[in-house]
């Protein structure tokens, strides 16, 4: 995360099902770098992995904002 709250970058470390790993191709990590996640385009095939993912990026800011953001 930036200073002021946006998404860097996203990076999928590790990735063990047998499908959805489109989600692993960097222009579908590109989209949540400084935009907000409810304009992230799931990947046709991985559904599932490209909602686990707006999810935790959710987690992520929101955990940011309660330990950096201003109340």
């Amino acid at each position: 995360f930036t200073r002021t709250g946006e998404v860097r970058a996203v990076e999928l470390l590790v990735y063990r099902e047998s499908v959805g790993s489109e989600v692993r191709q960097k222009n579908f990590l590109n989209q949540f770098v400084k935009k907000d996640v409810k304009n992230v385009k799931p990947m046709t095939g991985a559904t599932l992995s490209s909602r686990a993912l707006v999810k935790e990026v959710t987690r992520g800011k929101a955990l940011w904002q309660i330990f950096y953001g201003k109340n």
